[in-house]
């Protein structure tokens, strides 16, 4: 799993329990905020990433 992070950026997870609705509302969701403007999502930033 770790190496999917660090090669492609994200992994699949199957068979994981969490309703179909529930997954397509936060794509919806995250689809809305990587459409804000940069300035925005910057304010966001995090200083410590592997905190």
């Amino acid at each position: 799993m770790v190496d999917g992070f660090k090669t492609a950026g994200f992994v699949y997870i199957k068979n994981h329990g969490v309703a179909g609705a529930t997954v397509r509302r936060v794509f919806e969701e995250s689809g809305k905020f990587f459409a804000r403007p940069q300035e925005e999502k910057d304010e966001l930033r995090w200083e410590k990433p592997e905190a």
